[in-house]
């Protein structure tokens, strides 16, 4: 592993490779040899922590959306808050992590790879696209519940 990645957690040190990787050659052109080369680990290692290159791909596009989700959670108990500005920063969030995190990064391999691999079409509606319209439906209801925004 290289030193730029040692801060970082294993997993997400290789999540951090992949990404790159997968950016760099496209999925299907990125093996998980090239991925555990360029981390430094023997191939058996890799899939130690992914059992698969799909795998690695759906993780490293839904990495970090637990904090996204939270951070929406969060901001639908705020009672300091109007719903304007509580949906105002729901939206800068939403932009902040398609900006700076993988999911942002990985935007186009992720049209790419959703035709040729349903699969991970599925599991990144599941794990990335679906938590975050529950997190914003929550933001806009609490809106409604309060009076400030007008039910559709």
């Amino acid at each position: 592993m290289t030193n730029e990645h040692k801060s970082l957690s294993r997993r997400e040190a290789l999540l951090e490779i992949a990404t790159v990787l997968f950016i760099e050659r496209g999925f299907a052109a990125t093996s998980m040899n090239d991925i555990a080369g360029r981390a430094g680990i023997r191939k058996a290692s890799l899939y130690h922590h992914f059992p698969s290159k799909e795998a690695l791909l759906i993780d490293a596009v839904t990495l970090g959306i637990e904090s996204l989700v939270e951070a929406l959670d969060a901001l639908t108990a705020d009672a300091d808050s109007t719903a304007d500005d509580r949906l105002a920063h729901a939206v800068d969030l939403l932009y902040e992590s398609i900006v700076f995190s993988s999911v942002g990064r990985l935007s186009p391999l992720i049209a790419e790879t959703s035709r040729l691999y349903p699969d991970i079409a599925r599991a990144f509606n599941a794990g990335y696209i679906e938590p975050i319209q529950r997190a914003f439906g929550a933001v806009v209801q609490r809106g409604v519940d309060d009076g400030e925004f007008e039910p559709v």
